[in-house]
């Protein structure tokens, strides 16, 4: 009985990385200027500042563009997250090396770097 409401009591402190950070963050985006256009290598578009919904296990190229200033191209990154020890416990108790597996696969347990994304752009000279 007391296993039980340990695990219990588990489920509700601990869960897989799928369910409680999702596969997918919001990256932010701004410049300086402001209102440049954004690509993303995944084809995504946007005007500074502004806000996506992206994949958590991909990385990413991003082309920052304005008229009369240098374009900037940059990464995002998808690397592992530290703050999601929790989940990992949480994935391996209740579905073993497969709910860690399907956390890795899905990039739950990752987080995008460099963000905020900040591009200070600079005019081009004449």
């Amino acid at each position: 009985m007391k296993i039980f409401l340990l695990s219990i009591f588990i489920s509700f402190c601990f869960s897989c990385a799928t369910v409680t950070r999702g596969v997918n963050q919001a990256l932010t985006i701004t410049s300086s200027p402001s209102g440049t256009n954004v690509t993303l290598s995944a084809g995504e578009e946007c005007l500074t500042p502004c806000t996506l919904e992206l994949r958590r296990g991909d990385d990413y190229t991003v082309l920052i563009e304005l008229d009369g200033y240098q374009s900037i191209e940059t990464s995002v990154i998808s690397q592992r997250s530290d703050d999601n020890r929790g989940s990992t416990f949480g994935s391996f108790m209740y579905a073993g090396l497969q709910g860690i597996a399907v956390d890795m696969a899905t990039g739950a347990l990752n987080e995008l770097v460099r963000n905020p994304l900040h591009v200070d752009l600079e005019p081009i000279d004449d």
